[in-house]
């Protein structure tokens, strides 16, 4: 069997996003997981996810996150288990920076325990100044944003193998301030924007609301993402095919939102999945169908995948034509269907 075979019939997840915490110094009126924000007090331990990683195959993206995903400890011992155990190629971690000295420190072990991974590091900025405190419920944490960037750019002199970009929630309180917000990251810190649609049921559902228009644009923006290939630590055969995704991925978000429907399957619960804090196993961060817990599972990830709950779960998305408009379900929905990403029909 070709290695490209193996690629597209992959039966256990792709990507996987390991909420690590659910403890949080920030206080965002959108947030999609402020219900659960500093509730769970049983984490899954740094030994408990050992075991776990070790009972998944190989896979290529993992997220780390959270809450905020700097407070857990032991978040440089985690990447280390997950790069030892799953030989994983692309780490991610947002964070939303209020933590500049600690989050330098983390990133560093990081990049010196895994140097055969990309790493990229996502800084949440949602507007300017004021602006930006007031979506996240923290006086100064503009100044603190700064800060972790400047810290972390440092390391990038060092590691060509790590990222720094920003990522902004699109709200109704910013969307009238977007090309403020990136020219403003492109002209101060020379890096990229990830402009990201409100999920889920964020505390304050009316943030959600926004116009067509403001969809139309932030499509138009982020395709220019990869303009300037040169910009960017990575091979360029990479590059290309991160291009075409990408931009694919836009046209698909915008004709999902236009049109309010169906476009293509959806393969959360197959090939992406989602671990919460306190061991719980989801197919994505939207719906909301447990496919067990992992404690349950003796800890053991292939149990509990291959279990009749969690084919109940694919059985649902695939039988229901579940759809959303989810950026990180999106990039597998997009990567693992070759008409698309190779002929780039939607």
């Amino acid at each position: 069997m070709s290695v490209l075979s193996k690629f597209f019939i992959r039966r256990y997840p792709f990507q996987i996003t390991h909420f690590v915490t659910s403890k949080c110094n920030a206080r965002c009126n959108h947030c999609f997981y402020w219900k659960k924000l500093n509730k769970e007090k049983n984490e899954l331990t740094l030994e408990e996810i050992d075991k776990v990683s070790k009972s998944i195959p190989q896979f290529f993206s993992l997220m780390l996150t959270g809450g905020e995903p700097f407070l857990r400890d032991d978040l440089s011992d985690i990447a280390q288990v997950y790069y030892k155990n799953n030989k994983i190629k692309n780490l991610g971690t947002p964070t939303n920076g209020f933590l500049p000295d600690k989050i330098y420190k983390t990133a560093k072990r990081i990049l010196d325990s895994c140097p055969g991974i990309f790493y990229t590091v996502s800084i949440s900025l949602d507007g300017l100044g004021a602006d930006h405190d007031k979506s996240r419920g923290v006086p100064g944490a503009f100044e603190k944003v700064k800060e972790t960037y400047s810290k972390l750019s440092e390391l990038k002199k060092s590691y060509k193998n790590f990222n720094v970009d920003f990522l902004t929630a699109v709200t109704v309180l910013n969307e009238k301030k977007l090309k403020e917000i990136y020219d403003y990251i492109k002209n101060n810190f020379k890096t990229e924007v990830i402009m990201i649609m409100l999920r889920g049921d964020p505390k304050n559902p009316d943030l959600k609301c926004i116009s067509q228009e403001t969809f139309e644009y932030i499509s138009k923006l982020q395709k220019d993402k990869f303009k300037d290939l040169s910009s960017f630590n990575q091979p360029r055969f990479k590059l290309l095919i991160r291009k075409r995704m990408h931009n694919l991925r836009h046209d698909l978000i915008m004709k999902t939102a236009r049109e309010n429907k169906y476009v293509l399957p959806c393969y959360a619960g197959r090939l992406d999945a989602i671990i919460y804090e306190g061991g719980d196993v989801f197919p994505c961060e939207i719906l909301d169908m447990r496919m067990g817990n992992l404690r349950e599972f003796n800890n053991d990830f292939k149990k509990l995948w291959n279990s009749k709950q969690a084919q109940k779960v694919r059985d649902y998305i695939k039988d229901s034509k579940c759809f959303c408009t989810h950026e990180c379900a999106n990039r597998t929905n997009i990567l693992f269907n070759p008409k698309v990403m190779f002929r780039g029909k939607l």
